[in-house]
């Protein structure tokens, strides 16, 4: 007999895979747990449609009457047993305080409430929700015929977005599973219910930039890391939306206004490399050269080796021409081109740079070499031109 059970994530629109997903299934895995024993059920929201996540939930939770809902970004889990769900806190926070199940996960608070904050719902509410849902059962494979469908319907943000608009109505607040004793501080229930609040207004904010609502979606986000500042899963969608948000104006060119949004995402993250290349390319537009050769330069020692590091090479170079610094804009270019042989717009640049330092037969080297791969280039025919002419200048006396 187990303690605990674990269905990892089986993609249920798979041949085969949705007898996993069965009542006869999860009777098979009520009959092998010990007393008090747990059956807990990994499910993506972004690869099912409501529809078919309301059957899993139902068909779970007909076969583990005590079944309870826990939201981890995009995941789900359906955690499920005989015994009723009842969690007394301060034995909770001592448990945690000794196992510290969230210590040494990069990027994660090591709070015990972030772990309690992912609780949705639990009992009657999922019987509500799933009323009407149709059972998964060997004879039927309802689960395995209907999944593929939405699968290829809609995409994952949409999948997702709708399962949570829809399981929104149905959130219960922590304070129905979370045992607090009686003469306990005040601090401790008032605690719970802010933990609560937090999520409940995270899923909310996560519909609403799912449907690009994302200035409604930030405020959501900001009143949930309010109530809960530890809480990461906030934490990372506020920093995802702000960047976002920042992003989206720099490919519209509105550098002035995008910069408060990516200087707001950095604060969150420091680490985000995304963030610091479009902070680096708003204040180069803005001619803040040096602002922008300090994020570019902060991308290279945070990730040598970043998916995008040439382009980071490349515009710093760029920067390094435009503050002067031509030696140093050269070997940037250089240094694109060792990874980017071929690049054109790299040895354009390059071969400027070895012109302003007066390194001309280099520079021709290269110029000639561009207009051997494409002849049409008329900037290096130009410079080209103008180059052997400065070598030559007896040709221009009378």
């Amino acid at each position: 007999a187990y303690d605990l059970i674990v269905q990892e994530l089986f993609f249920p629109y798979q041949t085969g895979v949705g007898s996993l997903y069965t009542q006869e299934h999860y009777r098979q895995c009520r009959a092998k747990l010990a007393p008090g024993g747990l059956m807990a059920q990994w499910i993506t929201i972004n690869q099912l449609g409501t529809d078919d996540l309301r059957t899993l939930v139902r068909t779970f939770h007909s076969v583990f009457p005590v079944t309870s809902l826990w939201l981890n970004g995009g995941y789900l889990l359906i955690l499920g047993g005989l015994d009723p769900l009842h969690v007394p806190l301060q034995r909770f926070l001592e448990r945690y305080e000794v196992h510290d199940p969230l210590g040494g996960m990069p990027g994660i608070d090591s709070d015990p409430y972030n772990l309690l904050g992912l609780f949705v719902s639990h009992g009657q509410a999922l019987r509500e929700w799933t009323r009407d849902a149709p059972l998964n059962t060997d004879d039927n494979r309802y689960i395995e015929y209907s999944t593929p469908l939405a699968f290829n319907a809609l995409n994952t943000v949409t999948l997702a977005a709708e399962t949570l608009t829809s399981l929104l109505p149905h959130f219960r607040s922590l304070t129905e599973v979370v045992y607090v004793a009686p003469f306990s501080n005040d601090d401790l229930r008032d605690r719970l219910a802010r933990v609560s609040t937090s999520s409940q207004l995270l899923m909310k904010g996560i519909v609403a930039r799912a449907e690009n609502r994302t200035e409604e979606a930030i405020e959501l986000y900001a009143h949930s890391w309010e109530l809960q500042p530890s809480n990461y899963q906030t934490r990372t969608f506020l920093e995802q939306t702000w960047a976002a948000k920042g992003h989206a104006l720099v490919l519209e060119k509105q550098y002035d206004d995008a910069i408060p949004w990516l200087h707001k995402a950095l604060a969150v993250n420091t680490q985000n490399l995304n963030v610091r290349f479009d902070l680096a390319l708003s204040h180069a537009q803005q001619r803040n050269y040096q602002a922008a050769a300090d994020f570019y330069e902060s991308v290279i020692r945070l990730d040598p080796e970043w998916v995008q590091i040439s382009s980071v090479w490349f515009n710093l170079g760029l920067t390094r021409y435009q503050m002067g610094l031509y030696q140093s804009a050269a070997r940037l270019f250089r240094e694109v081109l060792k990874r980017e042989s071929k690049s054109i717009s790299a040895r354009f640049n390059l071969a400027n740079s070895l012109a302003q330092t007066g390194e001309y037969r280099e520079a021709v080297t290269h110029y000639q070499d561009i207009l051997k791969a494409a002849p049409d280039h008329r900037d290096a025919r130009a410079n080209l031109k103008e180059i052997l002419t400065w070598m030559e200048p007896d040709k221009q006396q009378p």
